[in-house]
């Protein structure tokens, strides 16, 4: 199997609701803060370019990254050195501010999926600009709320739900993350939680019932599937 034929890319015809598919926060609010401290002391205007790394598990974080474009995906690493996806960043989400807070290293990799411009604030500036917008707060709140639902979501699937089922969930979350990037079965499996050929043949079972259309490497979501 070459690399082409390892990757899969996801077009129109998203289910409304899903699991895994939490929209993004209300990113109205981070927006407007981006662009409050573009003129900021401490701060730094960053890009990357596609695949390079952001910053590596166990880093001090220094300070916060604020996504102004592109999208970021993080990765956790086990004992064992295997690499784990746990979610894909946008525009006005907000990197390492966990970290920042809590003072403590970096648990967790990001990686650039393509083009990325943030804007890095130091962490002691990030503290007095959250003081500064205390109506940033609740926007803050959101995105912290709508991560932890995402991993509830993930912990539900991983114990109630097939590797076909789980494999359907990764699509429409990717799909909603990105429907243009073409997305590895590796990466689909890393989600899904299993095997790159288990992803191969759920497609194939997808496809039989009518609730993906495939052509190359395109898939279609057809049927419109609610997922409690």
């Amino acid at each position: 199997m070459t690399l082409k034929d390892s990757m899969v890319q996801f077009e129109d015809g998203i289910p409304e609701k899903a699991n895994l598919a939490s929209e993004h926060p209300s990113e109205a609010g981070i927006r407007l803060a981006i662009l409050r401290m573009e003129d900021q002391p401490g701060v730094i205007r960053l890009n990357y370019r596609p695949g390079e790394m952001i910053f590596h598990p166990g880093n001090e974080p220094g300070g916060t990254y604020w996504v102004r474009q592109g999208q970021i995906k993080l990765e956790a690493l086990d004992p064992g050195g295997k690499v784990h996806f746990l979610h894909v960043m946008s525009e006005s989400n907000v990197l390492g501010l966990g970290a920042c807070l809590l003072n403590r290293p970096h648990s967790y990799q990001a990686k650039s999926l393509g083009e990325v411009s943030v804007i890095w604030m130091d962490s002691k500036c990030t503290r007095k600009f959250i003081e500064d917008h205390p109506e940033l707060n609740e926007t803050l709140m959101k995105q912290l709320c709508e991560e932890l639902e995402l991993l509830e979501g993930r912990l539900r699937s991983a114990y109630s739900l097939d590797a076909t089922e789980r494999v359907y969930e990764t699509i429409v979350y990717l799909k909603k993350c990105d429907s243009c990037r073409a997305w590895s079965r590796g990466e689909i499996a890393e989600w899904a939680g299993t095997t790159p050929e288990t992803v191969a043949r759920a497609i194939g079972e997808l496809r039989q019932h009518g609730r993906i259309f495939t052509e190359g490497r395109k898939i279609r979501l057809l049927r419109k599937k609610f997922l409690n």
